[in-house]
């Protein structure tokens, strides 16, 4: 999971707006940004998966949107 010295991507808690089927695909903006790789419903959150996403952005960034490709 290294590129050129630096994790290239990290394994992400996310919480979903509906409930998809894994493993799924990820884009912001139209480039690639992970792949969920298991999704549940929980009954406390809702919707929620976990995904190994790309490290694009500074890790001060907490939310953003991402768009579940099928």
């Amino acid at each position: 999971m290294r590129s050129r010295q630096r994790i290239a991507r990290k394994l992400r808690g996310l919480k979903l707006s509906q409930p998809v089927a894994a493993p799924v695909l990820l884009e912001q903006d139209g480039n690639d940004a992970g792949t969920i790789t298991s999704a549940v419903v929980s009954p406390r959150y809702g919707p929620i998966a976990l995904a190994y996403v790309r490290m694009l952005m500074p890790t001060q960034v907490r939310c953003c949107t991402l768009q579940v490709t099928r």
